[in-house]
């Protein structure tokens, strides 16, 4: 099963952001232990960077963090194409249009998000931490 994973999920298990906390750092756990395969886009990395650095105040933390993050998930090329592909879709929020065009890229069988109702488009399922968590049990 392969998940593409929005940025505040990534935030909020690396700074431990209540009340997201523990489900996402279960879907890191989650793809530590190859349960499925995750990944995110290359857009994402310098957000995660820039918010973690602000976030721990600490460059040579964030720089862990990130490297933690190449080495868990792979990471999906964005392409000028891409980001035009991503205004002609019907998703109002173009951030995750974009999110939506990589997982369509990279045969995702899911987003999993915060604010999966953002998506709008059911080919592929935008899902939340916890709903994912049980699907990936059963």
């Amino acid at each position: 099963m392969n998940a593409i994973i929005d940025t505040n999920i990534i935030i909020d298990a690396i700074t431990a952001r209540e009340p997201f906390r523990e489900k996402s750092q279960d879907i890191i756990r989650s793809v530590s232990k190859r349960e499925f395969r995750g990944a995110i886009t290359a857009s994402t990395i310098t957000d995660i960077y820039y918010i973690t650095n602000k976030h721990f105040k600490d460059r040579d933390k964030a720089i862990k963090e990130i490297k933690k993050i190449f080495f868990l998930f792979d990471v999906i090329t964005v392409t000028k194409e891409d980001c035009i592909k991503a205004l002609e879709t019907k998703i109002k929020d173009y951030e995750d249009s974009l999110l939506f065009i990589c997982a369509s890229k990279w045969n995702a069988d899911f987003i999993i998000t915060r604010n999966a109702p953002d998506f709008s488009n059911p080919a592929i399922p935008a899902i939340s931490p916890e709903d994912f968590l049980v699907k990936l049990c059963t």
